[in-house]
């Protein structure tokens, strides 16, 4: 993997603080929610599902100061956050690729922006957010660890409503307009990062630690129209199209320029109508566009360019229908279908171009039925059988799920839920940040789909001020998708991924705990888990097991928020967070040992290099420093007739604890280090809602 790329990622936040490195002696930390007004939305839990409720931007601000409620999932019980600062997340026990985030119903496959540190999706356009690491509905389907759905707005408005807001990270704007009196509205947002502006301006005053490019151009934000149109009395029709782009050239040297892209495009259309008091039914349609590019142009001898490009193109057509029957249980059934173009990895040296154009096809059939007695139980079953079309081959993956709450009294409540979950795209994880580089591929004769059966069990109590949650999971996994040579997710070898990619399985359980007080001024929030997940390959370590790389022990994450003063015109408070967890576990050498080659002794220069060789116990041998992180906030809100201002400060990382991403070994040092990204970071939000 190029250096310099690493040290990009430090880079990006260079606009606002130093990137620096450190010995592995010091310790490290992975999360990254700032918030200047820590809770970043209300929030139940319901049979391993979190209802998730955006509250107005003073609640909100992240690391870069930017509301981002992909983030929050980071902090929730049996989620492992990947590097300090950025979108990845890891769920029982799975990859990163394994989960799904969906807009709308349509799946987001290029997730963030700024290489991770802040998520595609404006906060400003969410009506409320579903997390969900059980408990399954047939509907929800091509994934194999958590489902987080989010819908926007679709309110009829009467009058135009809107927001403009400034962090350090991103500049946006939103407007929801009625076009006919409560029949018709449309809503429409943008978002700007001046990025590439703000580093340019600073990188002639900042002394950096790592190599730094001499000149960076981003062009980086996103779009999003969405048009509600109510049909009849109880029919709603919308329209939308969603667009984001990331791109970034920036030069090492005079010598070279090197390019880094993605884009989003979303077109969807959905229909929602009621035939009568118990019969209700949906149909969708989406078209879904995400490419990828890298590129290297150099001027040696001659003017040479390499275009490395993966794309992934998906229609879908869906329908729905529910029935309540007289006894009110409630019938579900959908039809699926979804066909995907796939081209990864596809490979451009000067006029010579190397495709890898794949398709497949995936039709789904879901039943569900929900039963409950309000004052005893809610039990919902739901089946679902998957038909998978690749390469002329068609095979079948059933899918089985089920939930049961019941009340033991009216506090307290047991539950469990059991997920059988079939994947049939894949993600070939480079740097785990959660950046949008890393590439699509599908399920093929060599490539397995992905599966996994999850069972858990556990207690909610809740007498109105607490409530407290407290479970166990056990989770198996087939088929992951394991890249053995990450390096090469900026190489032409990237032609040939197939080559590149192992099957194997994954085990993952722990324990699982929350507990909340609120009593309508003072909330805290109080998440812990105790997990472990371990992998087994064929061909890697001898097909003995070894730790997963965020296989985290413990990860504990205390917020707290509370108002100083709230009137109907004023209102202002501080939140804070706390976060301790394990290190992840890296790949360290364990001791070097000599070997000989024929004709070669120890004198000769190039000894070191082909008979000097390194020994590792195993992949993912050596667990990183614990991770800590203080963060505190603090907002200011003024709320007029028609317009409230809301001023955030934060400030992240407070203690400045050089919390480390990766190892990496000093040739010149001749010893390990580890590479660490976010110091302390300051940071400023402002928004006017109208």
């Amino acid at each position: 993997m190029k250096k310099y790329l690493i040290c990009f990622l430090a880079i990006c936040i260079l606009s606002f603080s130093i990137a620096f490195a450190q010995s592995p002696d010091s310790t490290l930390q992975r999360r990254d929610t700032i918030r200047p007004a820590l809770v970043t939305a209300d929030m139940v839990r319901t049979q391993s599902s979190y209802q998730i409720k955006p509250v107005p931007a003073s609640f909100v601000s992240p690391a870069g100061g930017e509301p981002d409620i992909i983030k929050m999932v980071q902090t929730l019980p049996g989620v492992s956050p990947g590097v300090d600062g950025f979108s990845s997340f890891y769920v029982r026990g799975g990859n990163f690729g394994n989960n799904v985030v969906t807009l709308d119903g349509v799946p987001i496959y290029g997730l963030s922006h700024l290489l991770g540190m802040v998520s595609i999706v404006p906060s400003s356009i969410i009506k409320d957010c579903t997390f969900q690491v059980g408990g399954f509905s047939a509907e929800q389907f091509n994934f194999a660890s958590s489902y987080m759905e989010i819908s926007t707005k679709d309110s009829l408005v009467v009058r135009p409503q809107g927001s403009v807001a400034i962090s350090t990270l991103m500049a946006s704007a939103s407007l929801m307009v009625p076009l006919i009196k409560e029949k018709a509205s449309m809503l429409v947002s943008l978002r700007y990062s001046p990025l590439g502006f703000e580093y340019n301006k600073l990188r002639p005053r900042l002394s950096l630690g790592v190599d730094a490019p001499d000149s960076l151009n981003t062009l980086v934000g996103d779009a999003y129209s969405k048009l509600n149109i109510k049909v009849g009395k109880k029919g709603m029709l919308s329209a939308s199209c969603f667009y984001s782009a990331d791109k970034y050239d920036f030069s090492m040297s005079e010598l070279s320029r090197d390019y880094v892209e993605w884009y989003n495009l979303i077109a969807s259309a959905a229909y929602s109508g009621q035939i009568n008091d118990d019969l209700t039914f949906a149909v969708n349609a989406y078209y879904n566009n995400h490419n990828s590019f890298q590129a290297t142009e150099k001027q040696l001898s001659s003017h040479e360019v390499l275009q490395l490009m993966s794309t992934l193109k998906e229609f879908s057509i869906g329908a729905r229908i529910k029935y309540r029957t007289p006894n009110n249980i409630d019938l579900r059934f959908g039809l699926d279908t979804r066909q995907g173009f796939f081209n990864p990895g596809a490979y451009r040296n000067g006029s010579v171009l190397t495709d890898n154009k794949k398709s497949s096809l995936i039709i789904g059939l879901s039943g569900e039925i929900d039963m409950s007695d309000p004052e005893k139980y809610d039990l919902k079953v739901s089946a679902r059988g998957n038909f998978y079309l690749q390469g002329g081959k068609l095979s079948f993956h059933p899918e089985i799920r089920a939930g049961l709450r019941y009340h033991i009294s009216p506090s307290l409540t047991a539950e469990a839920t059991f997920d059988q979950l079939s994947q049939f795209y894949h993600t070939l994880e480079g740097l785990p940040t959660g950046w949008s580089i890393d590439m699509k591929i599908l399920s093929t004769n060599k490539v397995k789909p992905e599966s996994a059966t999850q069972v858990y069990a556990g207690v909610a109590w809740d007498n109105q001020r607490w409530k407290v949650k407290a479970g166990g999971y056990y989770k198996y996994m087939r088929n992951l998708v394991y890249f053995t040579n990450a390096a090469v997710m900026f190489s032409p070898a990237l032609t040939s991924w197939e080559s590149e990619v192992e099957s194997g399985k994954g085990r993952s359980y722990g324990g699982e705990f929350q507990a909340g007080y609120s009593d309508g001024r003072l909330d805290v929030t109080v998440s812990y888990t105790i997990s472990k997940t371990d992998r087994i390959f064929p061909s890697i370590n001898n097909g003995n097991p070894f730790p997963a790389r965020f296989d985290r022990r413990h990860i504990l994450s205390v917020d707290g928020q509370y108002p100083f003063s709230r009137s109907s015109s004023f209102e202002h408070g501080a939140s804070t967070r706390v976060s301790l967890m394990s290190g992840h576990m890296e790949s360290m050498r364990s001791a070097i040992y000599k070997t000989e080659l024929f004709g070669m002794t120890q004198d000769d220069p190039l000894y070191k290099y082909f008979c000097s060789l390194d020994y590792y116990t195993h992949p993912n041998n050596y667990r990183m420093p614990t991770n800590f992180r203080w963060d505190l906030g603090y907002y200011l809100t003024f709320m007029g007739k028609r317009v409230s201002t809301t001023l955030n400060l934060g400030v992240y990382n407070l203690t400045n604890r050089h919390n480390a991403v990766s190892l990496y070994y000093d040739d010149t040092d001749k010893q390990w280090k580890q590479l660490s990204i976010f110091p302390i970071m300051p940071s400023l939000m402002l928004r006017i809602d109208f």
